[in-house]
């Protein structure tokens, strides 16, 4: 069997865009055989993401935390078949979003005409309007087109990313000086600028909740006695004390691959029988609600700092909205039974706290005092390795005339020498 796997790109309109991953299965010999396939989708990708599976399941691995396609076909001799699975192109920046960002600076550098954040503000507002025409160009001259590679588009919104952080963050100042000269700036859309790593969740051993991780083995021989060894990894997450009961299983942890197993040799197995074990774990996925927590008495006592005041009433009602997105997580209902979909689950939830926190921890940045005279400047965007490379050669040609240069004067300077002896 050969499988491989091509990816491709393709223009819906001119206001969207979609990558197509193409996989291409293939029988090369001359009797019929099943095909499995399995392709990983590309980073970044959610199932928000996906448009179309092409005929293909979609799962998740739960090690990896990656989303991928499979399937399992019969294939004829040399038989060739096409799965394309339309995902959305998330790997550009909407113009929209920018352009807006950009008038909001303006906008809020207005309101500090007659402050002394003024010159400071304004001088922000110009390295925000570069940056902003620097990630308009570039993702044009990266668009997605016949002559623009998958990799080049990727690659021009990894780079742009790094300028969009910077950018926020200056959007996020100029907003901090507002608040500073007692005005409000409206809704918060920047970022603060030292934006900490999520606070990670402390418990107790024995504050975590119980779950059973059950492990199916089938002899699919109608006729055959099988006797196997068993051996399944356990999540990442779990070490070896946090297997609470592996029943008649016993307990591994492989140091190269830093993954806890469980295993059993020689199960004996009757023909079409299966055996089931449960295992009784530590639940490491569903311990969000010390983090609800955390954030509803944190947004309370930002809350209380403000008082009353009217000038900051946009800000209470950023806090108010964030109050209501905390309190939807907390309403969420997960699957019941461990498995893939339970794990990505909380590990979803988990990620969406931890934008939580970045939002709320931006407003209490807010709050604080502010320097007039702020650090400056915006991260300048690495040049191309075509540049790269003729910066290099510039430099080498340089030099190489300077020694030209260097040895013919020596060598005149010699027969000057030889002429006067």
């Amino acid at each position: 069997m050969v499988a491989f796997m091509l990816l491709c790109f393709g223009v819906l309109n001119s206001f969207a865009s979609k990558v197509v991953l193409r996989i291409r299965s293939g029988n090369p010999i001359e009797q019929a055989q099943k095909v499995r396939i399995k392709t990983k989708l590309p980073d970044r990708v959610s199932t928000n993401d996906i448009i179309d599976l092409g005929g293909l399941s979609l799962g998740y691995d739960v090690k990896n935390d990656a989303l991928y396609v499979y399937n399992e076909i019969e294939l004829g001799p040399k038989e060739i078949k096409i799965y394309d699975v339309e995902l959305n192109d998330i790997w550009v920046v909407p113009e929209d979003e920018l352009r807006g960002m950009g008038a909001r600076a303006g906008a809020l550098v207005g309101l500090l005409q007659d402050t002394d954040y003024y010159d400071t503000a304004s001088m922000l507002q110009a390295d925000i309007s570069r940056s902003i025409d620097v990630i308009i160009d570039d993702q044009a001259e990266n668009a997605i087109s016949a002559g623009v590679t998958p990799v080049q588009h990727i690659r021009a919104y990894e780079t742009n990313l790094r300028l969009l952080k910077q950018l926020k963050k200056d959007v996020g100042l100029v907003e901090n000086f507002v608040l500073a000269s007692g005005q409000d700036p409206g809704s918060l859309t920047g970022t603060a600028q030292d934006t900490p790593e999520p606070r990670k969740v402390r418990m107790r051993s024995e504050d975590y909740k119980e779950i059973v991780f059950q492990i199916s083995v089938k002899n699919s021989s109608p006729n055959e006695v099988r006797v196997v060894d068993i051996k399944r990894d356990l999540p990442s997450e779990l070490n070896a004390d946090d297997v609470l009961d592996a029943g008649t299983l016993e307990v591994g942890r492989d140091s190269k691959r830093d993954i806890t197993y469980v295993f059993k040799k020689n199960v004996k197995l009757a023909p079409n029988q299966t055996i089931n074990y449960d295992v009784k774990i530590r639940d490491k996925w569903n311990i969000n609600e010390p983090r609800v927590k955390s954030l509803r008495l944190r947004i309370d006592e930002v809350i209380v700092q403000i008082g009353v005041k009217e000038q900051y009433k946009s800000v209470t009602d950023n806090l108010d909205a964030l109050l209501k997105r905390i309190n939807a997580i907390r309403n969420e209902t997960g699957p019941e039974e461990l498995g893939g979909e339970y794990v990505s689950f909380y590990r979803d939830q988990a990620k969406r706290l931890d934008l939580l926190e970045q939002e709320v921890y931006r407003v209490e940045a807010a709050l604080r005092p502010v320097d007039k005279k702020a650090k400056l400047g915006s991260p300048i965007q690495p040049p191309s390795l075509k540049t790269t490379w003729m910066i290099i050669y510039s430099i080498l040609g340089f030099l190489g005339v300077i020694s030209i240069i260097f040895f013919l004067r020596w060598m005149g300077k010699s027969k000057a020498e030889k002429m006067d002896i």
